[in-house]
């Protein structure tokens, strides 16, 4: 196992697309493919990327136009990139993340739909910071958003998951000055708002957590957000909605 320094992203690119009717990977966003958008921001942040997809043939393609692109620009990655398939099909992100994490070098990776071409090096850079520990927990007199445990603290995370307003009535809620909150310790209230403003395709998973989610799969349970019940989840408060904007139609894009 990797030193804890050492950081893993799994990009989930099994999705079947239907409405943009299309493989979105390859969609063309300002001049280059949309898959290509978050790789490259993944690069000199990230150790190893694993691509999860649902099937070799699209592996064959994911290969294909990297490549293409890569031979025309004379750029390589700086991380190791690894391509996988699905343990399980057709069972939705979950499964994508347990292969991920069955295969990761390291003891958590960050997890990223391939169809978040928005996502920056700042959102990448401050996860893994959190991971960490390099965010001190201080609310002085700045009364700070960017909070987190320090290097003396072990909470054993399993998952640090951000949230932001989706829905703006929804900063009414009273939060005691905090924005950063363990599910497990929260009342009924709170974590409800919690999973539903959550983010969790842009998360931070431990590497044995794949356990829990065969269990789920197992039992027909295909959400995310019944993992995060499940696990010791840490939501951390990102209030950017363009970070985690998806392309999902033409329009989008």
């Amino acid at each position: 196992m990797k030193n804890k320094n050492f950081h893993s992203a799994i990009v989930l690119c099994g999705g079947m697309s239907r409405r943009m009717c299309e493989d979105k990977w390859s969609m063309i966003i300002n001049k280059k493919p949309m898959i290509l958008h978050l790789l490259e921001t993944l690069n000199n942040q990230i150790d190893e990327v694993i691509l999860v997809l649902n099937d070799g043939e699209r592996i064959a393609k994911y290969k294909e136009i990297i490549q293409n692109y890569f031979d025309k620009k004379s750029k390589y990655f700086s991380y190791d990139l690894i391509f996988l398939e699905d343990e399980v099909k057709n069972q939705g992100p979950l499964s994508g993340i347990m292969t991920g994490l069955e295969n990761i070098s390291s003891n958590y990776a960050l997890v990223l739909p391939c169809d978040s071409p928005f996502i920056d090096n700042n959102f990448v850079n401050f996860m893994f910071d959190c991971l960490d520990g390099k965010i001190a927990n201080d609310f002085g007199e700045d009364n700070s958003k960017n909070s987190y445990l320090n290097n003396d603290i072990d909470f054993n995370l399993d998952a640090i998951v951000p949230y932001h307003y989706k829905n703006k009535k929804n900063e009414d809620i009273n939060f005691e000055n905090n924005n950063d909150f363990f599910l497990n310790n929260e009342n009924e209230i709170i974590k409800k708002f919690l999973l539903n403003n959550s983010e969790p395709l842009h998360s931070i998973y431990k590497k044995n957590i794949s356990k829990e989610i065969k269990k789920l799969l197992n039992s027909n349970i295909r959400d995310v957000k019944s993992l995060l019940k499940r696990v010791n989840s840490y939501f951390i408060l990102i209030d950017d909605e363009n970070t985690f904007k998806n392309v999902n139609t033409k329009e989008d894009i």
